[in-house]
């Protein structure tokens, strides 16, 4: 039973200003036309075993000092964004559950920041989490599952993914993506059942860093680089792809490995 509603309004649930919070319990946030819960300006917004769902945006900080904490939330159908960091916002999640929307969890521009804890991303339209312009994403023990395009993603200069002990698998294209700029490091992660790449990188100063990682069962490769990408693999295993363990497409790009299991695989 949900302690209280707050449903059908234009912004469901808004704190602002600098020394401004409001903490929910057990609420359902629902059906708002721009986001369910808010904090920008510098105000603070928690929620415990909520759900938010049907808005905008579900959740999402913005601008400095601006924090969002959520616990044991559900947060689904968004048709944007689950949850959202923007403009130097910070925020962070544990054992929340972010499914079915648009995008599962963003960290924009620099200064965002988010870290997840024991997160299930999964099953989003695009990508179960993603930084870019400048956004950090911090990811430990998640579960980044079937989404449509990507389990999680990095874009631009500055912009970084950090994942550890997660789960990246059977998403619709990649399970990790690191493009234009950016850098993604993964530790003890399975990267596995993805319908084209495990780990892909792309375009000058991308640099994706993988250790202790299994990459394996991909439809294509479990690593690729082009465009100027790098990639540098330390105790990973590469086994049955489809295509092959690791590529490196031209000449700008490059792939390092290091006491790495390559094995199996359909072509290399």
């Amino acid at each position: 039973m949900w302690a209280s509603a707050v449903t059908c309004n234009h912004y469901g649930v808004c704190v602002s200003n600098p020394g401004s919070s409001v903490s929910l319990s057990c609420c359902e946030v629902t059906e708002n036309a721009v986001h369910g819960l808010g904090a920008s300006a510098g105000g603070v917004a928690r929620a415990d075993k909520c759900r938010m769902t049907n808005n905008q945006v579900g959740a999402v900080a913005r601008g400095a000092t601006s924090r969002l904490s959520l616990s044991d939330c559900h947060v689904s159908s968004n048709t944007r964004i689950g949850v959202g960091i923007r403009e130097a916002g910070s925020g962070d999640c544990a054992g929340c559950t972010i499914e079915q929307n648009q995008y599962g969890v963003c960290a924009l521009n620099a200064g965002s920041s988010i870290a997840l804890s024991d997160c299930s991303a999964s099953n989003n339209v695009r990508y179960g989490a993603a930084s870019s312009d400048g956004g950090l994403v911090e990811a430990t023990g998640c579960t980044l599952n079937g989404n449509k395009q990507l389990g999680a993603g990095s874009w631009h200069a500055g912009s970084r993914v950090v994942l550890r002990r997660c789960r990246a698998e059977l998403n619709g294209k990649t399970g990790v993506a690191c493009r234009l700029g950016s850098g993604v490091d993964a530790e003890g992660c399975n990267i596995k059942g993805n319908e084209q790449f495990g780990v892909y990188v792309s375009g000058e100063g991308s640099k994706v860093a993988a250790h202790g990682c299994e990459l394996s069962g991909n439809s294509q490769y479990g690593v690729c680089a082009e465009g100027g990408g790098a990639a540098v693999v330390r105790e990973c295993g590469m086994q049955k792809n489809g295509q092959g363990g690791v590529v490196s497409k031209d000449t700008n790009s490059k792939v390092s490995l290091d006491t790495c299991r390559v094995t199996g695989n359909g072509r290399v």
